[in-house]
């Protein structure tokens, strides 16, 4: 089956928020994200949270896409310790009612090479790109039974995580090898 975005999810912009003295509040930025969509560093308050506020506080399973800009990706927010706001270069899906989709999914799909290219090809905006809460509300996911969905998830998981290792395993061969070289040059063997 497929859907458009809109019939399964309310979709909304992330909040423009000044620092304050005082904070309360997680503000997720852009810049808190490597392109894979992992934390780059722990999240620390920002922002002071307000009732006024209070329509744009995340919840858990809401989809975070970043929109603006030539680096573009989403991200499932998770609950945490304080509450948290997405900015304004994110829009916020939030897959609502009884809907047979998982927010995770969703996530993946968007998330596919061939997503964010057609995204992308219709972006508005020379000097900064974005990608406007229509063309999000429009876009089409292909729509499988929800066993396969989760199994779809699970193995985007693992997959991910296999590469996180493969990362770190590279990083460790890279400092071994400069180690050794190292000694290469200080004792000559």
């Amino acid at each position: 089956m497929i859907i458009q975005i809109k019939d399964i999810a309310d979709i909304r912009t992330g909040v423009y928020l000044k620092p304050t003295p005082v904070p309360t509040a997680n503000y997720l930025q852009v810049s808190d994200f490597g392109a894979d969509g992992q934390v780059l560093h722990e999240i620390k308050p920002f922002v002071e949270a307000q009732s006024k506020n209070e329509q744009h506080l995340l919840q858990d399973k809401d989809i975070l896409f970043a929109a603006k800009g030539a680096k573009n990706f989403g991200v499932i927010y998770e609950n945490s310790e304080n509450v948290s706001y997405a900015s304004s270069s994110f829009l916020v899906i939030r897959v609502v009612g009884k809907s047979k989709v998982l927010p995770e999914y969703v996530n993946w799909y968007l998330n596919l090479p061939s997503s964010i290219v057609k995204l992308q090809l219709n972006a508005v905006g020379s000097s900064m790109p974005s990608i406007t809460k229509q063309m999000i509300e429009e876009f089409e996911v292909e729509v499988p039974p929800i066993d396969r969905q989760r199994v779809i998830v699970e193995l985007a998981r693992l997959q991910s995580k296999e590469q996180q290792l493969y990362s770190q395993i590279a990083a460790k061969q890279k400092q071994l090898i400069d180690n050794k070289l190292k000694a290469i040059i200080k004792h000559g063997n």
